[in-house]
């Protein structure tokens, strides 16, 4: 099992400031939300002195990586522009995670895991499945520039989705763990994921594949077992136990 013991999510208004800050310039907005999403779970634990000494995992995930700058290289690439090494390096699959562990430095290992819709979920079904006692911070950004965003409402989403870019990270302590028994937290036991055959989908106003973590957070207040719709027709069955 796995106990959520802090949660944190971020949107273009929590960053506004390191969006436009020049200093950040080397840096995507997939880095710069992940990082601040990161940097908010240890502030919301810095009173338990066990995350400074010991390694954590960490699975970034996110359901279209850094889809906006490897359009910006392929974008500059045909209009006969300069073709900066830099935002090639960042179009990367693994950039992000790269850049968490410039900046966290206790990582003992590190995922990046992409599976469209359902990536925080498949995320969630890999922490369950690791044998690691450690505890595993999962992080999901997803940063839409404005042509990938008409690209995606037009030709992949034939329900109304009100698609933003935002992040969400969660900090899980395996059963595994010696710090488990430490926290009165909700323990996730299972994750199933199915195809529906549904068109109803349960979503926030505002979309992005790693607020499925949010829509876990908010069902863990109250239930121990419970289920919800995603887009692309998938059903996602959660099994927990509430203390």
């Amino acid at each position: 099992m796995l106990k959520l013991v802090a949660f944190s999510k971020k949107r273009t208004i929590d960053l506004q400031s390191e969006l436009d800050d020049e200093s950040n310039r080397k840096k995507s907005s997939n880095m710069l939300f992940a990082i601040a999403a990161a940097n908010d779970i240890f502030e919301q634990l810095k009173t338990h002195d066990f995350l400074k000494n010991t390694l954590i995992d960490v699975i970034f995930c996110t359901g279209e990586g850094e889809l906006s700058q490897t359009f910006e290289f392929y974008k500059n690439l045909a209009n006969g522009e300069r073709t900066r090494p830099l935002v090639f390096q960042n179009s990367l699959h693994n950039s992000t995670l790269g850049a968490l562990s410039l900046a966290v430095s206790h990582i003992a290992s590190g995922t990046t895991l992409s599976n469209g819709d359902i990536s925080f979920e498949m995320a969630l079904d890999s922490a369950l499945a690791s044998t690691s006692s450690n505890p595993i911070l999962i992080i999901g950004t997803d940063v839409y520039s404005e042509k990938t965003l008409e690209i995606k409402k037009q030709n992949t989403y034939h329900e109304q989705v009100d698609l933003v870019s935002g992040s969400c990270a969660g900090l899980f302590i395996p059963t595994s763990s010696p710090f488990y028994d430490q926290f009165i937290a909700p323990a996730i036991s299972d994750i199933q994921i199915k195809n529906s055959k549904t068109t109803h989908t349960d979503f926030f106003p505002s979309y992005y594949p790693s607020n499925g973590l949010e829509l876990i957070h908010e069902a863990l207040k109250t239930s121990s077992s419970f289920s919800f719709n995603r887009p692309q027709n998938y059903q996602i069955q959660i099994s927990a136990h509430v203390e």
